[in-house]
């Protein structure tokens, strides 16, 4: 259950193709990127609650620093595209009602 190949990139491609139609996959996990537009601090609660309401899915956080400006996405990952889909809308309805309390 262990195949090596070698390390010069067109000989392990090589090997690769050879080997490729051998391996046996899995269910294919789906991604949704959200760009926050929000500091991390800000919706770090609410996205945990989301989360454990969705323990199924994979749910992260991951700040960058882009063009020199900080940017927050937040990435939802799962077996399940419709559930993936409907969390990342929930998501989206969470940052929006954050971004309208900041604004009133």
């Amino acid at each position: 259950n262990v195949i090596t190949m070698a390390g010069v990139p067109m000989i392990m491609q090589a090997m690769l193709d050879g080997v490729a139609p051998t391996l046996e996959t899995g269910v294919k996990l789906t991604m949704q990127a959200i760009d926050a537009g929000l500091p991390e601090g800000q919706y770090a609660m609410p996205l945990a609650d989301i989360a454990k309401a969705h323990e199924a899915l994979s749910i992260g956080s991951y700040p960058s620093y882009v063009d020199g400006a900080f940017r927050n996405q937040i990435i939802v990952r799962g077996r399940d595209p419709q559930q993936v889909a409907t969390t990342a809308q929930e998501i989206e309805t969470m940052l929006a009602n954050l971004r309208a309390g900041l604004k009133g």
